[in-house]
């Protein structure tokens, strides 16, 4: 509760996104955040099979601002996320958490978990009992 007390103090910006790391179970450095964040959402651009100049056409900002967004260099405003989300059918806790849920596409959940398994956090429920079974050969 003390980190969310003292996420609270800071700016509407930062707030959301301490919120998002609180949530997450730690609070990463802003710089680890944003790498983070930049590496999914080109994970989810690439498994959306579109190229960056497209999505920020549909996004409505220039190419080189959603490029800093992709390489870390700067967290995207949260209108953009949304517009982002609806745009792909990507959910924001992919974005956020790395947590791949059943809101998920199938065929996004596949390509980014043959493409970049090392920036998911958390199976679906149902991906977990499937994995814990034992297989018969």
């Amino acid at each position: 509760m003390a980190m969310l007390a003292s996420a609270i103090r800071l700016s509407p910006n930062k707030r959301s996104i301490a919120m998002v790391a609180t949530m997450a179970g730690k609070l990463p450095k802003s710089t680890e955040l944003r790498e983070l964040i930049g590496r999914r959402l080109k994970a989810a651009r690439e498994a959306y099979d579109t190229n960056a100049a497209r999505v920020a056409r549909e996004l409505e900002i220039t190419p080189q601002t959603w490029n800093k967004y992709e390489q870390g260099d700067r967290f995207p405003d949260e209108m953009v996320v949304v517009r982002f989300c609806q745009l792909t059918q990507c959910p924001a806790d992919w974005l956020y958490l790395g947590r791949i849920t059943q809101e998920m596409p199938a065929t996004m959940a596949a390509r980014i978990a043959v493409a970049a398994p090392d920036l998911i956090q958390e199976l679906p429920l149902a991906s977990r009992k499937s994995a814990a079974e034992p297989q018969n050969t």
